[in-house]
C-alpha cells in the first residue's frame, strides 16, 4: 500500500500544523502496527493483519519534518549522525545517531512542558 499526501500552501506548514495533520494517520498506524482482525468472506472468524511503516519519501525539508527532525540548515542536521554545521568541512561522520537515544530524545521532547522546552531538546538534540 502506497499513501500519499501534499500539505496544503502556500509556505510551509509549521510543527504543530504539520502534527495537527499527521495525527489520524499516526493514530491508525499506531493500532494497524499492534495488530486487527479483519473479518473476511473466507475467513469469517477473521485474519490477523499488521501494519508497518516502512519509508517516507520525499524531499529532505518535507522528509525531516514528517520524522521529526531539524532543517538542513540547523546546528544539528544530520540524520545518521552527530555532526553539527561546523563540521562539514570535516568531510566525516561523526558518532552514529542510535535508535534508542533518538527514542529517547523524542519522548523527552514530546513530555516537554512547553514548546520553549520542545525547542532546547530540538536544538541539542536535533530531533
Amino acid at each position: 500500500m502506497c499513501i500519499s499526501g501534499i500539505t496544503p500552501g502556500p509556505y510551509s506548514a509549521d510543527p504543530q500544523t504539520f502534527n495537527h495533520l499527521l495525527s489520524p494517520l499516526v493514530d491508525k498506524l499506531i493500532v494497524l502496527d499492534a495488530g486487527v482482525i479483519i473479518p473476511t468472506y473466507q475467513f469469517s472468524n477473521g485474519r490477523f493483519v499488521q501494519v508497518k511503516l516502512l519509508a517516507v519519501s520525499g524531499d529532505i525539508l518535507a522528509t525531516k519534518k514528517v520524522v521529526g527532525y531539524t532543517s538542513h540548515s540547523a546546528t544539528k542536521f544530520c540524520t545518521f549522525c552527530h555532526a553539527e554545521q561546523a563540521n562539514i568541512p570535516l568531510l566525516q561522520l561523526l558518532r552514529k545517531q542510535v535508535k534508542e537515544e533518538t527514542l529517547s530524545l523524542k519522548k523527552e521532547s514530546k513530555d516537554a512542558e512547553t514548546s520553549t522546552a520542545q525547542d532546547v531538546v530540538l536544538k541539542q538534540s536535533g530531533v
